[in-house]
């Protein structure tokens, strides 16, 4: 899916990774993407198939070797300024205090201190760190951890809020907890209402790195199922069921029969793709 209207917050056009500049192996090749303004978007794959490699393409911490990176329809030079990124493995300062990680977001903002102040205190509440302000990462459990990340990343102030797999280092109780919390910060965004939206309202769209289909179903307005050898688009899927999601719902269910069968099908292509019965059309 490719936009040329300038509506993208990042786009990436016929874009192609090497491993290195003479090599003719490619984490992704010919890629066109486009992440529109107020959409969720989840990509989908096994191991390998190079989504982390596209997204810090689309945000600019990897360039391509071919092909064009698009901000706002403008070219891409250098790291997209409304973009943040939340990382697997926490990536903290271990000598830095919860306070002082999240502070690190502010590097580089003209904005004042006290905005500054403003904008941690805000994603602290968020994310419910209150009462850890002065921790050190070795005191907190890997939930905690990430919490810090989701604060780190919303205290930028992004339009384009990235992640990924971030939720992949967690033990699986922790991370659905911490799963529903960003699904409600991911619905927030459309709920003026809602107290907790007013500190996110310059996140306009998210993107999300998973290989877990239910998890893409249950965040993601559209889903890039991507294949591997090179990495590469398979479908884009779009999410039709509405909010609040339900996992044990049988338009749930179908639609994660469905994404299950196309990245079988890569792997065992003598099975054709069988939508499940009832399932969403593309």
């Amino acid at each position: 899916m490719t936009a040329t209207n300038g509506s993208a917050i990042c786009e990436a056009q016929n874009v192609s990774v090497a491993y290195d500049a003479a090599s003719e192996r490619f984490a992704i090749k010919d890629i066109s993407l486009a992440i529109g303004v107020g959409e969720v978007v989840a990509l989908l794959g096994p191991s390998g198939c190079g989504k982390s490699t596209l997204l810090r393409s689309l945000i600019g911490l990897v360039t391509p070797t071919a092909g064009t990176i698009l901000a706002h329809g403008k070219p891409l030079h250098g790291v997209h300024p409304g973009a943040a990124l939340v990382f697997q493995s926490f990536a903290l300062y271990p000598w830095l205090t919860v306070r002082q990680n999240i502070e690190v977001a502010l590097d580089g903002l003209e904005i004042s201190p006290a905005e500054g102040q403003q904008r941690v205190a805000k994603s602290i509440d968020i994310v419910g760190l209150e009462g850890f302000e002065e921790a050190y990462p070795k005191e907190l459990s890997g939930g905690m951890k990430q919490r810090v990340g989701f604060a780190r990343a919303l205290t930028r102030g992004p339009e384009l809020l990235c992640m990924d797999e971030p939720f992949s280092a967690l033990d699986v109780f922790t991370a659905e907890s911490l799963r529903s919390e960003v699904y409600g910060i991911v619905t927030a965004r459309n709920r003026p209402e809602d107290g907790k939206s007013n500190a996110l309202s310059t996140v306009k769209s998210v993107l999300i790195i998973t290989h877990n289909i239910e998890e893409a179903v249950f965040l993601a307005d559209r889903i890039v199922v991507m294949g591997t050898r090179p990495g590469h688009i398979r479908q884009i899927v779009p999410n039709p069921i509405p909010h609040p999601r339900d996992y044990q719902s049988p338009s749930f269910q179908q639609l994660v029969q469905r994404l299950h069968d196309i990245i079988v099908s890569e792997h065992l292509p003598e099975a054709p793709v069988k939508p499940a019965r009832g399932s969403p059309s593309a």
